[in-house]
């Protein structure tokens, strides 16, 4: 009778977690259990993340300042300019690759052009190579879109 009022006392027994070892009664979570637990959902997950990853590295690298409007490219470019030096300014593309100095060197090339035409062909230059760096990001968008 004694024994019946000690268990009642202490309630009911709970039972072992799902993930528990029941031979060593030790809690076990690494990550290939959580995988099995997580099932084809986890792994579509886990691999759209590490997709991802590979995305975020790319733009890390690439999209920096040297590949858009390096520093002091514009003050060089103006000094060539001053100096008549066009020549110099339409090889600038080759010598310092990025946004700023495919424009420059396209303003120079056509320097004889009505300006209003350099300008919005210019602008449409800068254009095509931001969306260009935007379509790159966009693999992005899709796995923030899917994932959740």
């Amino acid at each position: 009778m004694l024994m019946a009022t000690v268990a009642q006392a202490e309630g009911p027994v709970p039972a072992a977690p799902p993930n528990a070892d029941p031979a060593n009664n030790v809690h076990t979570t690494g990550w290939g259990n959580k995988l099995k637990q997580a099932g084809t959902t986890g792994l579509v997950q886990l691999a759209f993340s590490i997709f991802c990853g590979f995305f975020v590295f790319e733009r890390l690298f690439r999209l920096r300042q040297r590949y858009l409007v390096p520093k002091g490219l514009a003050d060089h470019a103006r000094a060539l300019w001053a100096a008549g030096k066009f020549d110099e300014l339409e090889k600038l593309k080759d010598r310092h690759p990025s946004t700023l100095s495919r424009v420059i060197s396209f303003i120079a090339a056509n320097r004889r052009l009505p300006m209003s035409e350099v300008s919005a062909i210019a602008g449409e230059l800068v254009s095509r190579e931001l969306d260009i760096h935007n379509q790159k990001a966009y693999p992005l968008g899709i796995v923030a879109t899917i994932s959740p």
